[in-house]
This record gives C-alpha cells, structure tokens and sequence, in this order.
C-alpha cells in the first residue's frame, strides 16, 4: 500500500465519528486496529511522476494506486465504479462483490 492509505483511511473513520455513524470509543478501537495491519507500505515518492501523467484521467491519489499495482503487476481492487471504469489504466480491475 502507498504510505497515505493509512491517512486515507484514519481520515474516513474520522469522516464517520463526525457524522456519528460510530462514537468515538469505536473510531478510536479502529484507529488501533490500523496499526495492527499487516501490510506492505510503499513509499509514494518513487510513484509520483507517474501519478502526475495520470492527472487528466483519474485523481492523483489513486493514480499512485494504479502505479503501484502496475508496478507489483497485481491487480487493482477497488470498489470505487468510476476508477475501475476510467480508460487507460494499464491494470486489470477487480470488483468485489457489494
């Protein structure tokens, strides 16, 4: 994962106790939980330029996902319709289910 998934994901948990979808005991039980994931970071500045080119057809956050997968010739799994639906990518895309 590039180093900002973790903001990405601590900010949309934030997203959710300021919306009271979750109080704070909880947000701050999945905050923890963050830290206990067992996942490959990989830095992003390496990938930037290549977010960069992306820039007219996708949004350079998830265009360092994309070079990232490309670069670990995996597959991108995303839930986001309009990213996987985006031309150009390079990469194979998986939905999963809802």
């Amino acid at each position: 994962m590039p180093e900002h998934f973790y903001v990405e994901v601590i900010g949309t948990i934030r997203g959710f106790e300021q919306t009271e979808e979750i109080d704070a005991v909880r947000a701050r039980a999945m905050v923890d939980q963050v830290h206990a994931w067992p996942l490959h970071r990989s830095a992003v500045r390496p990938i930037i330029e290549a977010g960069w080119d992306m820039r007219h057809n996708i949004r350079i956050a998830d265009a360092v996902y994309v070079e990232l997968v490309r670069l670990l010739d995996a597959e991108l799994v995303t839930s986001d319709r309009r990213l996987a639906s985006a031309p150009r990518l390079g990469v194979s895309v998986v939905i999963p289910p809802a």
